[in-house]
């Protein structure tokens, strides 16, 4: 009988991951690697995107014994929390229109109504799945499959109603 070790990464890996194979699809926005402190960095193209990233993401994101911390930063180094209160269903369409923009992975962005006949902001995201690499035992290759909507449930605020919507072929 042989002695093996076998060494696996925490889940705060798989949260960068997520983060960067979601939110850093846009051309405008680039997610760093995880550093010591369990952080990540994610950096806007302007000031404008920075401030409605930080109201749309969630910053921390607790993992079992294990907390990730997101910074939110413009191109200049600027560092973004997000505004407290009650912004709105609209106010907060808007930011998430601005946080989104050039991300191919999401199809649009509105105001729509829940279950329970409120108005929330609604993320409709192209039915795709995402593909990275991770100690998944479960998969012999290792990788971790998502739908795309998924991993944006992962990383927006619970308030988001993230949904697949493929593209209108004028099928009525």
């Amino acid at each position: 009988m042989s002695n093996s070790i076998v060494g696996l990464s925490s889940p705060v890996y798989q949260f960068q991951r997520t983060l960067a194979y979601t939110l850093g699809q846009s051309a405008n926005v680039l997610v760093s690697k995880l550093d010591d402190q369990n952080s990540v960095n994610v950096v806007a193209a302007t000031s404008d995107m920075a401030k409605a990233i930080a109201q749309v993401i969630k910053l921390e994101q607790q993992l079992g014994s294990f907390n990730v911390k997101v910074w939110v930063k413009d191109l200049d180094g600027n560092t973004y929390e997000p505004e407290q209160g009650d912004l709105g269903t609209e106010l907060f369409v808007e930011l998430a229109r601005i946080a989104l923009v050039n991300n191919p992975l999401i199809q649009s962005v509105s105001t729509i109504i829940d279950f329970s006949g409120n108005k929330v902001p609604g993320i409709a995201v192209v039915p795709t799945a995402i593909q990275f690499w991770n100690d998944n035992l479960a998969n012999p290759s290792s990788f971790t499959t998502l739908l795309a909507s998924d991993g944006f449930e992962q990383v927006l605020r619970e308030s988001f109603k993230v949904y697949n919507q493929g593209k209108d072929i004028g099928n009525q």
